[in-house]
């Protein structure tokens, strides 16, 4: 290890995170739903094989994380960078289970085509969204400025009360490679399915 990260500190921030999200990174998809929450969540990117190098996932590849790396997951949890998370690394079981393992998510390509996922966030807006498969959603009613009827967007992670970022949207002949919402308050959502659905409207 370089100067200033030593191995122990490495392995209690795997730790930190692990308990932060309830969830033990032992396969590739963990790595790939780690790297999705990140960028849903910071918007920016690690990639998993960052990510598996960290953990040590991949047994021939040894490599030093760099501050960068370090700074990013550190952020993920709450602090100001890694220095922070090493000087009050005993408050991060704390932090992580306040800010993190509260908050219900779901994992999109856990959905089966023709779910209804309804969005709610800033009072006024929301939105119903039919999984169509592939970590993608079309947009079957709107009440809100900027998602419109008939968009199909992709969206890999949704959390509850953080901002929903949402990548690939299609709007008629146009694209819009990446978008978020409910960025002051976050955003709620409820399942609901199209028997229940069709009963409301009759």
């Amino acid at each position: 290890m370089q100067k200033g990260i030593k191995n122990s500190d490495i392995i209690y921030l795997r730790h930190a995170i692990e308990a932060a999200l309830d969830r033990k990174f032992q396969t590739p998809k963990d790595f790939t739903f780690l790297s999705e929450c990140i960028f849903e969540r910071q918007h920016v990117n690690i990639s998993p094989t960052t990510l598996k190098r960290l953990w040590n996932y991949l047994k021939n590849e040894q490599v030093v994380p760099s501050r960068s790396t370090l700074n990013i997951l550190s952020s993920f949890l709450d602090f100001n960078d890694w220095d922070d998370f090493r000087k009050n690394a005993f408050e991060c079981e704390r932090k992580a289970a306040t800010r993190i393992i509260k908050k219900p998510l779901i994992e999109t390509e856990g959905l089966t085509p023709g779910q209804i996922l309804r969005l709610y966030w800033n009072h006024n807006n929301s939105c119903e969204l039919e999984y169509i498969g592939k970590q993608q959603f079309h947009v079957t009613d709107a009440s809100c400025e900027f998602l419109k009827p008939n968009d199909r967007f992709r969206c890999s992670v949704i959390i509850k009360n953080e901002p929903l970022y949402g990548t690939n949207l299609q709007r008629e002949d146009n694209l819009i490679e990446a978008f978020v919402i409910g960025t002051q308050r976050g955003i709620n959502f409820s399942l609901i399915n199209k028997k229940e659905k069709k009963e409301n409207k009759g």
